[in-house]
């Protein structure tokens, strides 16, 4: 029977980067807003640590103990700890106990040595020497002088201790059975196999019936005959077997199903053909594929053989394991003849079958469809709150997410605004659900979606000190409420935008406000001074008062990067049906004062011009404010700055 896949991951993994191309320079996280239409018809790679973290695997009841690898030498290092500290237990409360731990860790220090760095063939004169030390439990002293025969170079020696342990009274050896049971599976695996995988699966009885495993060895067994098995060209046990490590925890065992993989590539035609008549082979073939590098695959490349192969020895067969992935692969080569013979067989249930299907039909034009394949996908891959957004592999994204992303684009296209931008946010993407609410979504849409969906967070009560204001990090929800203050901010709701402000800019946000209060009053010159106030604000504190989240400020880089040029804007040349007349309405609706880099500073320049026109000519007040907003724009923007130049010079107070 083929093995289930476990709720949400469902194997999907880790998906690539939409095919966006970053310019040289900082990372920026993927867009499916940008490339519409190629969004929605690559199917990126997947991960294979993902792919067999997927797979549900029936384990044996036993638990595991991996070595940590950040140490040099983990296994030998952790070996040493274990046996001395189950040493000091089994001794608790006996006479000179800590005594004799004392001279059962010196032995041992002298073993790990000669593991480690052994000398003149596996430890010279030093290894005679070693003897187990009076007053240790039976079972120990005779494990303890099996190893030190195993470093001498004595195998019979130490199978003899070994098998003499295991012949104790279960009562005598509670400590040591499955390490002696899992070395007489090391001692015999180079001469005879069957033996040792018979020792290895003794190694888990043991560990079952709950003789101590401090080390995890019935956990490590199974890699151990996994490699018996794949040794003996046994494929499909080798699979098993490793699949059960890996799902124990096993770290490295994605890579031992890389080593399956490939062994079985290398295989003859007859093997290969025998192999993959196992349910569990096929899905372990299929993950390996659908993590590949398709780009590197030529029509003779091992890969690309053993698909053809399994391509046409299941010709006849509907509901098979693995197919999903295997249609994933072909259309990630771009063979979509392959594709729909994959999914014909693939089981109607599965959600990757239904992923790949929205891309095949939204490749013709029926995004409707699509859209219904894509919905059954998403709904099988529920989000869950521990879902990771991304990983160290940072354009990466995890399947949950990528799946809503582009359900998304979907409904963005059918005029769904909220819903796309509500499936963005959570999907993670925020740079895409930021162009939905600053440009797509009218105000009082995100104002009255932002007001029930993300309340304000709870305020420090009265009395308590409050903690140093931020503006970073924020959650999905402040961040939008921020986005929609600034928003409110640009359309001249300056009092209404108050409450969505981060705590850290209501003192710069109220300076503006009192400012914009007196900008009303009767006298010129007070007036005048309220509209300088507002317009140095606009300059020194745009970005955080009226900054576009998007370009062509970019607030979300804190205005440090132009996304538009290392990346692109989103592309006009899309279907009707994925960017719609209404929406391109209301981006037009939505764009700011200024369609500039850094817009708020033309709009405190434009500030500027009206307080100077509140004074008299030659005022060299005049002259600050016409040669600051000059200042401010000559960089950027030399032409938009002239005319302000030029003004001054006008009014007789020339720039220097």
């Amino acid at each position: 029977m083929a093995m289930k896949r476990k709720g949400y991951w469902a194997g999907l993994g880790l998906l690539v980067s939409a095919g966006v191309a970053w310019a040289c320079g900082p990372f920026f996280p993927e867009r499916m807003l940008l490339e519409r239409s190629k969004s929605l018809l690559q199917a990126p790679r997947s991960r294979l640590s993902l792919e067999v973290a997927s797979m549900k695997v029936k384990t044996p009841p036993v638990k595991a103990n991996w070595a940590p690898g950040e140490q040099e030498f983990p296994q030998a290092r952790q070996t040493v700890e274990v046996d001395v500290a189950e040493l000091a237990e089994a001794l608790r409360g006996k006479a000179e106990g800590e005594a004799i731990v004392k001279r059962y860790r010196a032995v041992r220090g002298v073993l790990w040595s000669l593991t480690v760095q052994p000398a003149n063939g596996g430890g010279g004169a030093l290894v005679p020497a070693l003897a187990p030390p009076d007053g240790i439990p039976g079972e120990f002293a005779d494990y303890l002088r099996g190893a030190i025969a195993r470093a001498r170079g004595d195998s019979a020696g130490a199978k003899k201790e070994w098998e003499g342990l295991l012949a104790r009274p279960a009562a005598e050896r509670g400590y040591r059975s499955t390490w002696a049971a899992y070395m007489l599976g090391v001692h015999s695996r180079d001469v005879n196999r069957a033996e040792a995988a018979r020792w290895f699966q003794k190694t888990r009885e043991l560990a079952a019936q709950g003789f101590r495993d401090g080390l995890g060895l019935g956990a490590a067994s199974l890699g151990a005959e996994g490699a018996l098995a794949l040794a003996d060209r046994d494929f499909p046990r080798a699979s098993r077997l490793y699949l059960e490590a890996s799902a124990l925890g096993d770290p490295f065992g994605s890579a031992s199903i890389t080593v399956v993989v490939r062994a079985l590539m290398e295989a003859t035609p007859e093997a290969q053909k025998q192999a993959l008549r196992d349910p569990v082979v096929r899905e372990v073939l299929g993950a390996y594929l659908t993590s590949t590098d398709v780009t590197e695959l030529g029509p003779s490349s091992r890969e690309s053989r053993i698909h053809a192969l399994l391509l046409d020895e299941t010709r006849d067969e509907r509901d098979m394991a693995g197919a999903d992935r295997l249609a994933w692969f072909s259309y990630q080569r771009g063979d979509l003849k392959a594709t729909e013979a994959w999914l014909q067989r693939a089981p109607e249930s599965s959600p990757v079958r239904a992923w790949i299907r929205s891309k095949m039909l939204a490749r013709g034009g029926k995004y409707r469809d699509a859209a219904a394949e894509l919905t059954r996908a998403v709904e099988a891959f529920p989000l869950l709150a521990s879902t990771p957004l991304q990983d160290e592999e940072s354009p990466r994204l995890i399947a949950p997410r990528r799946l809503r992303a582009e359900l998304a684009v979907l409904k963005l296209g059918r005029g769904q605004f909220l819903e796309a931008h509500e499936l963005l946010l959570r999907a993670g993407y925020w740079r895409d659900a930021a162009f939905v609410a600053e440009r797509v979504l009218s105000l009082e849409e995100l104002r009255a979606h932002v007001d029930e969906r993300w309340p304000p967070a709870p305020r420090a009560s009265a009395g308590k000190p409050a903690e140093p204001a931020a503006v970073e990090p924020m959650s999905d929800g402040e961040r939008l409420r921020y986005l929609l203050g600034r928003r409110l901010a640009r359309a001249d709701r300056w009092t209404e935008a108050r409450p969505y402000f981060p705590p850290a800019l209501l003192p710069d946000l109220d300076a503006y406000l009192v400012a914009r209060e007196k900008s009303k009053a009767p006298g010129a010159q007070e007036r005048a001074e309220a509209l300088w106030a507002m317009a140095r604000l606009e300059r020194h504190k745009g970005m955080e008062l009226l900054g576009m989240e998007l370009g062509p400020d970019w607030r979300v880089d804190d205005g440090q990067f132009d996304e538009d040029e290392a990346v692109g804007k989103p592309s006009k040349r899309e279907p009707a049906a994925l960017r719609s007349g209404e929406e391109q309405r209301r981006e037009k609706q939505s764009a700011p004062a200024f369609a500039r880099r850094f817009h708020y500073r033309h709009v405190g320049a434009r500030r500027a011009l009206e307080a100077s026109k509140l004074l008299a000519d030659r005022d060299p007040r005049i002259q600050e404010m016409l040669c600051s907003a000059f200042d401010w724009l000559k960089a950027r923007d030399p032409q938009g700055a002239r005319p302000y130049a030029q003004e001054a010079k006008r009014r007789g107070v020339p720039c220097p």
